[in-house]
């Protein structure tokens, strides 16, 4: 069994403001390179999504409700209510509504947003050859599994397998924003793709 992910190459940690500046169960908006991210503090946690709502074509899910949906964080949007994953940014209800999700973290009482999507960026992953894996299951039966991967790098040297690997991903990441061309001529401009095969 292997899994892939598309990795851009380059990405930066950016200074937001200090947790306690953002209260708790509410959001706020943070321009980070150029983009709007909604930015949400929940208990002592903090997530980011990107800010625009596409349902009603603005920059407000910053503003929406927080809640839990089925075990899911969410937020609701404050325009039509749609509900927006705050792991994953994809909506609740109608799918092709996602929006981008991005690392959050708290460092000594700051919060640090990565300048791209989630689950994207690994640092010189032309050169990993092999990978620790970490796989979380969402929910109240959140769970978390170790295992040790050996990796395949795939290029847009490698045209072909690049697009047919990068249409899957597409489709089965709901917070990929765009078509599906759009989606892979980005990655292929600026990553690579990684397989990773799980090691017995």
């Amino acid at each position: 069994m292997s899994a892939v992910a598309a990795l851009p190459i380059a990405a930066s940690w950016h200074l937001i403001c200090a947790l306690e500046d953002i209260l708790p169960e509410s959001g706020a908006a943070a321009l980070v390179d150029g983009k709007e991210i909604a930015l949400f503090r929940v208990r002592d946690s903090v997530f980011a999504i990107g800010n625009y709502d596409p349902a009603s074509d603005a920059n407000v899910l910053a503003r929406g409700i927080v809640g839990d949906i089925g075990g899911e964080i969410v937020v609701a949007s404050p325009i039509y209510k749609q509900h927006f994953s705050l792991i994953t940014g994809r909506c609740l209800e109608e799918p092709r509504f996602a929006v981008p999700a991005y690392m959050a973290e708290v460092r000594n009482g700051k919060i640090w947003v990565l300048s791209a999507e989630a689950q994207q960026i690994v640092p010189d992953a032309r050169n990993v050859k092999e990978a620790k894996v970490a796989l979380r299951w969402k929910g109240r039966d959140a769970r978390l599994v170790d295992f040790d991967a050996t990796v395949r790098v795939i290029g847009p040297e490698n045209r072909a397998e690049f697009e047919e690997i990068g249409a899957l991903l597409v489709a089965k990441r709901q917070s990929v924003s765009g078509s599906v061309e759009d989606v892979i001529a980005r990655w292929m401009s600026a990553g690579v793709i990684l397989e990773l095969t799980p090691r017995l």
